[in-house]
């Protein structure tokens, strides 16, 4: 047995050795950190703070040091912007909507913003041809666009029956279960006219015009606008032009709002074949069908 106090004596020199250790910093007691400098490398563009011995570039003062820093920083944006510009010319190039034949002589209604601006205009029929399209008339108060095409549509649509009253008359009366068809852009070119369910909830302007437009309830996506809207006999009740941004809205009420899209309406759309001294085909009679609407409806491309 191990004589009492002697198992102590190393056991505390151990524990003493380890609190010294972990005590006492490396180096000399008070020695100075060693002096930074900016070291500038040319060929990154970049300043970076190192010891002198370590710097393989161009030591340069801090007034230069913070010269080449904005430098680089405003390259930087403007590689960011030029990319941002690049990638709005892309989209812009690859603009495409949707459009309706609303006529047996080969007129389409679609929305103005979707041929704005376009150098050439192209429709995809429905056999798959593609045909140039002239832009007839642009409506000054709405978002709406008349369209020819020297081929005889496979089908049209018809209007269906406008209410009476003011401009200003809720137009949604009466109407409550409706479709929107249209080519939306998913990541692929939609080659048929795809249907969505799309209750109407109302009308409202739109500012800054006082034109009511319809307000629905339908999932939308770029690629939508221009399509028809039709009720459930396939009678046109609208044209899509815009779809609700709920992150925005989201962002400002803190409630995230179910899917919405806007359409001009089908009295806008009489209005603007009346300018455009297009006849129209007889408003309230029995409609053709959704299937019809679907055969009436086309993909628009547009070339800046």
């Amino acid at each position: 047995m191990m004589p009492r106090g002697r198992a102590m004596v190393p056991v505390w020199a151990a524990a003493t050795g380890l609190a010294l250790l972990a005590g006492v910093p490396s180096g000399a007691h008070g020695a100075s950190a060693p002096e930074l400098v900016n070291c500038y490398d040319p060929a990154r563009g970049l300043v970076q703070r190192m010891v002198p011995s370590a710097c393989t570039g161009e030591i340069v003062d801090e007034s230069r040091a913070e010269e080449i820093d904005r430098d680089r920083r405003q390259a930087r944006a403007a590689r960011f912007r030029a990319t941002e510009q690049k990638r709005e010319e892309l989209k812009r190039a690859h603009r495409s909507g949707s459009a309706v034949f609303v006529s047996d002589d080969g007129y389409l209604v679609t929305a103005k913003h979707v041929v704005d601006g376009c150098r050439a205009v192209t429709v995809q029929l429905p056999d798959a041809r593609a045909t140039a399209a002239e832009v007839v008339r642009m409506a000054a108060d709405t978002d709406l666009a008349l369209l020819k095409v020297d081929h005889a549509p496979l089908a049209i649509v018809e209007l269906a029956p406008l209410p009476g009253g003011s401009p200003n008359a809720d137009l949604s009366k009466g109407i409550r279960e409706a479709t929107a068809i249209g080519f939306p852009s998913l990541g692929r070119v939609v080659i048929r006219p795809v249907s969505t369910r799309a209750p109407v909830l109302g009308t409202r302007p739109l500012p800054p015009s006082p034109v009511p437009r319809l307000v629905l309830q339908a999932r939308v996506h770029p690629g939508n606008s221009g399509g028809p809207v039709v009720d459930s006999e396939g009678r046109l009740i609208g044209i899509l032009i815009a779809k609700l941004d709920r992150s925005a809205v989201f962002a400002r009420v803190g409630e995230l709002p179910p899917d919405m899209a806007i359409a001009e309406t089908g009295r806008s759309v009489a209005a603007l074949m009346d300018a455009a001294e297009v006849s129209v085909t007889p408003i309230g009679g029995p409609g053709r069908g959704l299937q019809d609407a679907l055969g009436a409806s086309v993909r628009v491309e547009c070339q800046p």
